[in-house]
């Protein structure tokens, strides 16, 4: 695990993995060595042919009933990609390998001593496939292939044609093995080309084709106009539409009219059943003539009254008004005065009675609006039937336009086929006398090429993309590498990983006398130092505290860094000081169970890793051991024998 902050990390990366980076760059340049020496040189021959316009309506006739009723255009369409697809036909190429296979299908002997073993190493590549695609076939696998579909599939795979968009040439181009054979290949396939072409469009059906469509469409342009006059003569008018509306109109007015005569109808009814109702309430004969007399029990009364007011005169002269003898008067009083308000003052004596005059205009009432809904009834049937006929002289009038649309659509249809089948008939005749004159709308503008110059392999553009595919394919190496490798070469990613302080990074000490050497060993020095300081003041008020370095693993030095440790702390504390706490707890901690065991409540662990070698899985065994097994936490790491990759020369340039 590297952590990258500058170029200088980078190029340190280049440094740790230096075996894999020499490695990829070996395979790089051995992989184009090998394409420049191995793969069998091409020869291309290049050619054009124009192809003018005139004759492209001469492939195959069209009718009517197989396209769109709405066909979509294409303003885009490429007219080369058909003549493309003939030059490329399996007809054309047949005939190519018929005339070449002898000859490309022979081995060319080479003097050179390199040639001859590029042509054994050939011979030997091709038996192999040929040996492993027998055993696939003989498994049932693959099916057999000839000698014939290879060498077709070859030519198909070397032959190129393309064009400009929206040009008019056809640019042709044969790669193989020999410029010679390349340039007479191509030519012979540009001649089967044309021949191929002019036998195609040769056709004498089509112009036959035309001429029979000409007399089909003609005999349904008649059936189609005989069918509309037979519309038109029923009707007896040609404005179909005029006739509608005119009908519409007249239905209209007499749905008016006929909603009017509901209406009244509607109302005299109304009026009927009211009249009935309020005659049926009245009385039929009335009094014409009354007789009448005084009542007599009125006036015996009356004569009562005035006598009993009388004595209640002739008693007050007596009596007081409160008197029970006046008051008894009182009361007759008021009991004669009720008699009389319940009698009438004449009896009727006699009477002459006749019919009630209001009963019979009621019943004259009655009887008009029944005339009137009696007429109204039989206004609205005769208006109910004159409505019925006009909706089916209406109906009959569309049906009669929507047959007739049809017609016209039909025959618009046809009318148009008729001017497309005139139009081809007369291309196809023309196409019929240049066919017979052997005269083509394509043109050979240039022809079959010979170049010598080989187009492959590519020696100067794979020579020099060496340099940038080797430094492609070894960054991608470096990349993965790093993305897989889980050991620590730096302190900031193993303080990030492990949650724990990283106390110093020790170089590798070196034993030779150079200048590199003496400066690492100066580094060496420092690095104990900082880190005798840092031990010591974490030591500091404590007399019974030790300090345990233990290491990771093999080779990660913690016995080497102890010893180094004490005799710098020794040379601190005078020759007379007690021996400095600092134990050694060997080199592999997951085997250190006794020396853990010892801790003491106040002892501390320092970790130490190697550089290069310690991984973080062995990381995270180490810390759970001690976190766990021991019950102790780790003051901090040392990041020991950490290698100085880049030269110095090169890191004071970086500087």
């Amino acid at each position: 695990m590297v952590t990258i902050r500058s170029f200088r990390d980078v190029v340190r990366l280049l440094f740790i993995y230096r075996r894999r980076v020499g490695l990829a760059v070996a395979v790089t340049l051995v992989a184009v060595g090998v394409a420049l020496f191995v793969v069998s040189p091409r020869y291309r021959s290049e050619a054009k042919l124009l192809v003018t316009l005139g004759r492209e309506n001469a492939a195959l006739p069209v009718m009517v009933e197989d396209r769109m009723a709405a066909p979509t255009q294409n303003f885009q369409r490429d007219s080369l990609i058909d003549e493309t697809e003939l030059f490329r036909s399996r007809n054309i190429l047949s005939k190519v390998v018929e005339r070449w296979q002898a000859v490309l299908t022979q081995r060319s002997e080479s003097k050179s001593v390199w040639g001859r073993f590029k042509a054994g190493a050939k011979a030997l590549v091709r038996n192999l496939k040929a040996g492993v695609r027998a055993g696939f076939v003989w498994l049932g696998l693959l099916d057999p292939q000839d000698s014939e579909v290879a060498l077709f599939e070859e030519l198909d795979s070397a032959l190129k044609v393309s064009h400009d968009t929206g040009g008019a040439t056809l640019h042709l181009s044969l790669d193989l093995k020999d410029p010679k054979l390349s340039q007479q290949v191509l030519s012979d396939w540009m001649k089967f080309y044309l021949e191929t072409r002019l036998e195609i469009l040769n056709d004498s059906t089509v112009s036959e084709f035309y001429s029979n469509q000409l007399s089909r469409t003609r005999s349904e342009l008649d059936a189609i106009a005989e069918a509309r006059g037979k519309i038109y003569s029923r009707f007896g008018s040609r404005d179909l539409k005029a006739r509608e509306r005119a009908l519409s109109t007249r239905i209209d007015t007499l749905q008016s009219e006929l909603e009017n005569r509901e209406q009244t109808m509607a109302g005299a009814e109304a009026n009927v059943a009211q009249s009935k109702k309020s005659v049926g309430r009245l009385k039929k004969y009335v009094a014409a003539e009354i007789s009448s007399q005084e009542n007599p029990t009125l006036r015996d009364f009356t004569n009562k009254l005035n006598d009993l007011l009388l004595q209640r005169e002739d008693k007050l002269r007596f009596y007081s008004p409160k008197s029970e003898q006046v008051k008894s008067l009182d009361r007759s009083i008021a009991e004669v005065k009720s008699w009389i308000s319940k009698e009438t003052r004449f009896d009727r004596s006699g009477e002459v009675k006749k019919i009630n005059p209001t009963v019979l205009r009621g019943e004259e009432w009655v009887v008009t609006n029944q005339m009137h809904a009696a007429e109204a009834r039989a206004v609205s049937g005769t208006l109910e039937t004159q409505i019925a006929a006009l909706l089916d002289q209406r109906q009959a009038i569309l049906q009669a336009m929507d047959e007739l649309d049809g017609l016209n659509r039909r025959y618009d249809a046809a009318q148009h086929n008729y001017q497309l089948y005139a139009t081809n008939f007369e291309k196809a005749r023309i196409d019929e006398d240049l066919d017979r004159k052997r005269i083509s709308n394509v043109r050979v503008i240039e022809t079959a090429s010979y170049n010598p110059v080989r187009v492959k392999p590519r020696t100067g553009l794979l020579v020099s993309l060496a340099p940038v595919l080797a430094a492609g394919f070894s960054g991608l190496v470096v990349y993965l590498s790093l993305l897989t490798d889980r050991r620590f070469h730096d302190g900031e990613a193993l303080e990030s990983a492990a949650a724990v302080p990283v106390l110093v990074t020790v170089p590798e000490k070196s034993s030779d006398g150079s200048r590199d050497a003496l400066e690492t060993d100066r580094v060496f020095e420092a690095a104990l130092n900082q880190l005798v300081d840092t031990l010591e003041r974490h030591l500091s008020g404590s007399e019974n505290r030790r300090i345990l370095l233990i290491g990771l693993g093999p080779g990660a030095g913690a016995s080497f860094l102890t010893e180094a440790l004490k005799q710098r702390l020794a040379v601190r504390l005078g020759s007379g000081s007690a021996v400095p706490p600092l134990v050694d707890g060997g080199e592999l901690i997951m085997e250190a169970s006794e020396v853990l065991k010892a801790l003491g409540p106040g002892d501390d662990v320092v970790l130490v890793l190697a550089a290069g070698q310690s991984t973080l899985p062995e990381l995270e065994s180490g810390l759970r051991r001690l976190r766990i097994a021991a019950g102790v936490e780790p003051i901090g790491i040392v990041l020991n024998r950490r290698p100085l990759l880049i030269p110095l020369w090169l890191y004071r340039l970086f500087q």
